[in-house]
């Protein structure tokens, strides 16, 4: 689960999480946003082996300000490649039945009312709402 902090340590290698997950929620399809959460990975990952560069404790001595970055970054970075988009399927949608009746031969009609027996049916047309 990303954090605030995850967030926050994602912005300074420009990773503006909030706007790269609409991105994938805006996808068309589920492969598509697949590729999309692949391609976040990668770029994040990317972005991360240019910052420790900068942020490693190796490399920048005993300044413990970066350190503590480094550190976000590595645990922000960790959070992010361990998402996996799960699809929900949407709910089934109700379904439109057409029924044709067939009257049998047993129907009277009278000045006031129309008296039919139906002994057969048949489907005609089943679609969404």
């Amino acid at each position: 689960m990303m954090t605030p902090a995850d967030q926050q340590a994602l912005a300074i290698i420009g990773i503006n999480i909030p706007m790269e997950m609409q991105t994938i929620q805006a996808a068309p399809n589920p492969t598509d946003a697949r590729q999309r959460l692949s391609n976040l990975k990668d770029k994040a990952r990317k972005a991360y082996r240019k910052a420790a560069i900068v942020f490693h404790p190796d490399t920048n001595g005993d300044d413990a300000g970066k350190t503590r970055v480094f550190v976000a970054l590595t645990k922000a970075v960790e959070a992010l490649c361990a998402i996996e988009l799960r699809v929900i399927p949407p709910p089934r949608a109700p379904i439109h039945v057409t029924v044709t009746y067939y009257p049998t031969a047993s129907t009277t009609t009278t000045s006031t009312t129309t008296t039919s027996t139906y002994t057969a049916w048949r489907v005609v047309n089943m679609r969404p709402f």
